[in-house]
């Protein structure tokens, strides 16, 4: 079983260096379409049309992505499968993503890491169209396990070249593979309202959901769950963190503020709740070319820290690829906030390096990451990662769908 990378600070506090396919769907697919139809049931029986559906590859996998709404609108049904090359077979957890909202409340979604518990079934597939059931376990919006029935959908499946209407895309989903199997053991996934802003996050592992924020936005705050929040500045900026370390319920209280410098993030400053103006470790960040190069972790009063050092491609330009940043409060919610500018290019080598409170380098290992797969309108959607030089599992491919408005 692979488990997710995590890199410690060694000290009485600890920093969680979090490691954690679906292609880019615009929504411009088979609206009215009525050959294109999705349906089930749990308690009541749920039907409408599917306004877009696409089968793409994903570096060396295949994806298959389709969403669709009720007849009135209020409904809508969001679901993904993947593997290295789909056919007319079965799919199941991890390597499927199933959600139904109703007026932008969560109704069902499926839990990836629940393995074999949700199944999709492709009774035909080509270039042009789709057919299949899908049932099994799901959880409603009060967190209790039902179980979905008589799920079918039948898709016209389309590849669009053309940009999205306005251009605006967010990171709907990160899927975490293994890179020599196609198995997925992780996911990071979000769930938008009709206003296309996120109200959910959820990060499954191949054991359990492990975090899930539920957001309220206000003029000065983004609320991510009872006990935690972003403060925000006049931009929608955040200024800083009130929650648990990692964002973690199990983890002790902090207060987290962050500085910046033209648009980019150069400090995040750690204190207890508890104790707000004593700083327990902070976190420098180091800009060079518009890319990030590095990260210092430290802690007052000796010589230990943890670097992350960067180097990219300067050819490559990628469209909101994701952020690399060592602090987990802001990778896990990183496409539902304002976390600053992130880097031009895209990233090729990564370099961790642990220094001992005497300021003896104790370890060093690198990271490679090859396998860019872009689509038309320069969007990550997939790569690779090697090595354990980095905030993100090696032997990993990762493949990313965005949601384009």
């Amino acid at each position: 079983m692979k488990h997710l990378r995590f890199l410690v600070l060694i000290s009485s506090f600890s920093i969680l260096f979090f490691s954690c396919q679906k292609e880019l769907s615009v929504e411009n697919g088979n609206a009215g379409n009525s050959s294109s139809q999705w349906e089930f049931s749990e308690a009541a029986n749920f039907k409408g049309d599917i306004d877009t559906a696409y089968l793409e590859p994903s570096g060396g996998f295949q994806s298959l992505v389709f969403e669709g709404t009720t007849p009135d609108g209020k409904g809508e049904i969001f679901m993904q499968l993947f593997g290295t090359t789909l056919t007319a077979t079965v799919y199941k957890n991890p390597n499927v993503f199933f959600e139904y909202s109703h007026n932008d409340t969560l109704t069902y979604s499926n839990v990836p890491s629940s393995i074999d518990k949700f199944s999709v079934i492709i009774t035909t597939i080509d270039s042009t169209s789709v057919t299949g059931t899908f049932s099994g376990e799901v959880v409603n919006a009060a967190g209790e396990i039902k179980t979905i029935t008589n799920g079918k959908f039948t898709a016209a499946l389309k590849k669009s070249t053309a940009p999205p209407l306005q251009g605006i895309c967010k990171i709907q989903k990160i899927d975490f593979l293994d890179s020599a199997t196609g198995t997925g053991f992780a996911s990071l996934s979000n769930l938008f309202n009709s206003s296309n802003l996120i109200t959910k996050t959820q990060f499954n592992s191949s054991n359990a959901l492990i975090q899930e924020f539920n957001y309220i936005y206000t003029t000065n705050k983004i609320n991510i769950d009872t006990a935690q929040s972003f403060d925000i500045d006049v931009n929608g900026r955040i200024l800083s963190f009130n929650g648990h370390l990692d964002a973690d319920p199990a983890q002790f209280k902090v207060k987290i503020n962050y500085s910046f410098d033209n648009g980019y993030m150069t400090k995040a400053l750690y204190s207890l709740q508890s104790a707000p103006t004593v700083i327990i470790y902070e976190l420098n960040f180091t800009w060079t070319n518009g890319n990030l190069t590095k990260t210092v972790i430290t802690t007052p009063g000796n010589l230990q820290k943890i670097e992350q050092e960067y180097q990219y491609d300067l050819t490559k330009s990628p469209k909101e690829f994701m952020c690399f940043f060592p602090n987990s409060e802001v990778f896990l919610t990183q496409a539902a906030i304002n976390y600053g500018k992130n880097s031009t290019n895209a990233i090729t080598k990564s370099t961790y390096k642990m220094y001992d409170v005497m300021g003896n380098l104790t370890l060093q290992s690198e990271a490679i990451y090859t396998g860019y797969i872009y689509n038309a309108q320069n969007y990550v959607t997939a790569f690779n990662v090697t090595g354990d030089g980095s905030i993100l599992n090696g032997s990993t491919k990762y493949a990313l769908t965005y949601k384009c408005y």
